[in-house]
């Protein structure tokens, strides 16, 4: 799977990339899942494995090339091209805008009308000036909230929020994980997985509370803040974000001109961060193409 990082020479300047990598001039050829010359100059762009046309043709699912005969209306769906000013795709199947360019919308495969209707659930509902959809159902918001998909009653006013399927007072209660406090913290009430913690002490690593003075949480992990506020994490390491850069989980010493590519770093003057290379360390594929 083509997805790890590789640093790669600057070999053709501003016009340098990486196929699989591989430094060519992207000026000159193009990277369609593999090297390709280039076949329509700027206006070439790819397709699966195969390059198009950008001014007549279009690409379909990815992988389909379609010709643009509907110019700029045209559009794809699920391998087909339709003018989008008469049609909308609606998961794959087509439908005619019967209610007008900006009012028919889709609803699920059917489509709606968007002044008169409203789409909940993929079921299209009569819509109403403070009416919501919950779930495949719609309710007034004045009066009701949506839990999880349930209506219920607004017991606390315009304060009324969910916590789960239960009604709160959201400026005296907080919800932690399913589970309603009393704000007894104040302002500093925190919630630390299904606990309710003082934020002015406490701090939470992987919902557990620890003391926040002097330490700080990485990756699960309780540590010193050893560096005092230049302290950074690193994976679980605590590192001096200003003698150390993390690429990735490894920790490198800070050098004026360069940067991060995956774990390692690079010269971003003379070198630059390839993404699809074979490996983490490709050294095979290191060269240009016109070592090939």
């Amino acid at each position: 799977m083509l997805c790890a990082a590789c640093v790669r020479p600057l070999t053709y300047d501003f016009y340098s990339d990486c196929c699989n990598g591989v430094v060519y001039d992207r000026s000159l050829k193009i990277c369609c899942r593999s090297l390709q010359p280039l076949l329509y100059d700027y206006y070439t762009g790819c397709c699966g494995r195969r390059q198009y046309d950008q001014r007549s043709e279009i690409c379909c699912s990815g992988y389909i090339v379609r010709p643009k005969s509907y110019d700029e209306r045209t559009a794809c769906c699920n391998g087909r091209i339709y003018d989008r000013d008469d049609y909308v795709c609606c998961e794959g199947r087509l439908r005619r805008k019967e209610y007008g360019a900006y009012n028919t919308r889709c609803c699920g495969t059917s489509i709606y009308n968007y002044q008169t209707q409203m789409c909940c659930g993929g079921e299209v509902k009569t819509s109403g000036q403070y009416l919501s959809c919950c779930g495949c159902s719609t309710y007034d918001y004045r009066t009701s909230v949506c839990c999880n998909d349930v209506v219920k009653d607004r017991t606390n006013g315009a304060a009324s929020t969910c916590c789960g399927t239960q009604v709160y007072d959201y400026q005296t209660h907080v919800c932690c994980s399913g589970v309603v406090f009393d704000k007894e913290h104040g302002h500093y009430s925190a919630c630390c997985g299904t606990s309710l913690i003082d934020a002015q002490q406490f701090s939470c690593c992987s919902e557990a509370s620890y003391v926040s003075e002097g330490r700080m949480c990485c990756n699960g992990v309780v540590s010193e803040r050893l560096f005092d506020w230049n302290s950074q994490c690193c994976g679980s390491v605590v590192y001096d974000a200003t003698a150390s850069v993390c690429c990735d989980g490894e920790l490198h010493d800070i050098a004026t001109g360069y940067r991060c590519c995956g774990t390692s770093v690079f010269n971003y003057q003379s070198e630059f961060c390839c993404r699809s290379c074979r490996g983490s360390d490709d050294s095979s594929s290191s060269s240009s193409d016109d070592d090939e």
